[in-house]
C-alpha cells in the first residue's frame, strides 16, 4: 500500500521583525489565515493574534489555520481538548493547519540562534486543499528567505551547495549570521551562514574548534 502521508518541514531562522513581515505577506495572499497562539487557554476559545510576531506561546508554538479548509468552529470541536489540569489546548498540525515553531537563542549558548520550523502533516490523496495551502505558504516563505550553507566544524570550510531545508529571513541574517559575534545553528556542531564565500570571523572559528574537540571526546 502506498504511503500517502506527507510531513514537509522547513527549518527556519526568523526574528520578530521577520515574523511580522512574513505574516503580512501571508495575509495578503491568504486573507483566510489565522495565527493561533498555542498555549494553555482558560476557555474553549483559542487565542488568535494579528500576526505570528504577536504570539507569546511559552513553547513558541503557533498554528497557521486556513479557515476556508478548517473553519474555526470545526477547529474548536476537532482539535481542542481539555487537559487533566483543567485548561484547554489546541493542535497545530492537521487539515488546514501548519505549525510554526519559533527560533530562539539557546540558553546553553546565548550567542547561538537556533532554528525553528514550519511543519505540516496530511494525507495527499485525501486532503488536496491542505496540500495546496502548504505549498502556497512554503513558497511565500522561501521567496522571502535567503539560502544557507553548512559550515564544517572540523575544518571551518563553507559548503558550496546550499542546504535544501534550512533558510533564513533578512533580519535574522542581519542580527545573527556572523554578526554581533553571533551565529545561526541547529545544534552544538551544526552551523550555517548565508555568506558562502565569506571568511569566518575569529570568534566563530574558535567556537567551531572548541565544539569539534568536545564532540570528538564523547
Amino acid at each position: 500500500m502506498t504511503n500517502t502521508l506527507r510531513m514537509p518541514t522547513i527549518e527556519v531562522f526568523m526574528t520578530k521583525e521577520d515574523e511580522r513581515e512574513f505574516s503580512r505577506q501571508l495575509l495578503e495572499a491568504l486573507p483566510e489565515i489565522s495565527f493561533i497562539d498555542i498555549d494553555c487557554w482558560a476557555t474553549l476559545d483559542p487565542i488568535i493574534r494579528s500576526s505570528i510576531a504577536d504570539c507569546s506561546s511559552r513553547w513558541g508554538n503557533i498554528g497557521l489555520l486556513n479557515k476556508q479548509i478548517m473553519p474555526l468552529k470545526s477547529y474548536c470541536s476537532e482539535y481542542i481538548q481539555k487537559t487533566a489540569h483543567g485548561y484547554y489546548q489546541g493542535g497545530s498540525v492537521g487539515r488546514g493547519l501548519i505549525q510554526y515553531l519559533r527560533p530562539k537563542e539557546e540558553k546553553y549558548d546565548p550567542l547561538g540562534f537556533k532554528n525553528g520550523s514550519l511543519t505540516s502533516s496530511y494525507h495527499i490523496d485525501r486532503d488536496i486543499d491542505t496540500d495546496i495551502y502548504v505549498k502556497t505558504v512554503y513558497k511565500i516563505f522561501k521567496k522571502g528567505a535567503k539560502k544557507l550553507y553548512y559550515i564544517n566544524p572540523m575544518t571551518g570550510s563553507i559548503n558550496n551547495k546550499p542546504e535544501t531545508r534550512f533558510f533564513a529571513w533578512p533580519d535574522a541574517v542581519q542580527q545573527y549570521d556572523m554578526a554581533n559575534e553571533k551565529y545561526l545553528c541547529n545544534h552544538a556542531i551544526a552551523y550555517f551562514t548565508s555568506k558562502h564565500d565569506a571568511q569566518l570571523p575569529e570568534y566563530l572559528t574558535k567556537k567551531l574548534k572548541e565544539r569539534a574537540e568536545a564532540h570528538n571526546r564523547i
